[in-house]
């Protein structure tokens, strides 16, 4: 697997070339972009995103297929990076808990990939998460009376965030499974103040939740509700009992 992932690196810079163009002194080239082609990993089927939730896909030029380079970030485990003073990728290993970049008061911008280790009596594992997009107000609360009739109009004063969620689990304990739901986060305003009323909703399909096992990834609808007035609601990931650790994420665009 070692030898693989080098040589999938040397080519998504190829590809990073092709795509974007940041490189000084890169040659043109033709190449087809390959969303017929699929990418298993020890048997399971990868979908890769751009830094802003889009999907990507492999592309082919001269009887090679290559990756785009944040896509061989995830495979590695590892964070992407681009310095556009010094023309230079960077492939980090994220840290447990992501403390030196996000937290409470900077919580991750979405479509930002996290990284978090939970250790307890129950379970132990490693987990990547992202919020792919977010929609709020109106336009959400279309979406998610579309998926049922009789879900409920959101409290006065209060509306919906629909948000769309990705997870992967890294590494377990004993080969067991992680069970994602809704009520994995927890929301905070924007003044830190918990929410305590919950979003009793049936979501839009798929919903995000269900048991994943290691290199399986959920991915789908999570609701939540906030006050109309709030403008930088956010969530947390595997925060402990009294507040602390945990990822955050922002459900503002």
């Amino acid at each position: 697997m070692g030898n693989v992932k080098k040589k999938l690196v040397a080519g998504a810079v190829l590809c990073s070339v092709f795509v974007t163009g940041a490189f000084a002194g890169g040659t043109a080239i033709n190449a087809t972009m390959r969303p017929d082609i699929k990418v298993n990993v020890d048997g399971s089927t990868k979908t890769f995103y751009d830094a802003k939730g889009t999907q990507v896909y492999p592309i082919s030029y001269n009887n090679t297929t290559y990756l785009p380079i944040r896509a061989i970030g995830g495979l590695m485990g590892k964070t992407v990076g681009w310095d556009e003073a010094t023309q230079t990728i960077s492939l980090d290993t994220p840290s447990s808990n992501n403390a030196a970049t996000y937290g409470r008061t900077n919580p991750a911008p979405v479509g930002t990939q996290q990284t978090v280790k939970i250790t307890g009596y129950i379970s132990n594992y490693t987990a990547t998460l992202t919020v792919v997009d977010v929609d709020r107000g109106d336009s959400a609360w279309e979406k998610i009376k579309a998926a049922n009739q009789f879900n409920s109009k959101p409290d006065d004063g209060m509306e919906y965030i629909l948000a769309k969620i990705k997870a992967t689990v890294v590494a377990t304990e004993d080969d067991k499974a992680v069970d994602f739901s809704n009520y994995s986060f927890d929301v905070y305003s924007a003044t830190n103040v918990e929410y305590s009323a919950f979003a009793a909703v049936v979501k839009p399909s798929p919903e995000f939740s269900g048991k994943v096992y290691k290199d399986g990834t959920l991915e789908g609808y999570a609701v939540f509700m906030v006050d109309k007035t709030d403008t930088a609601p956010k969530i947390v990931y595997g925060a402990s009992y009294d507040g602390s650790g945990g990822i955050w994420f922002s459900l503002s665009k």
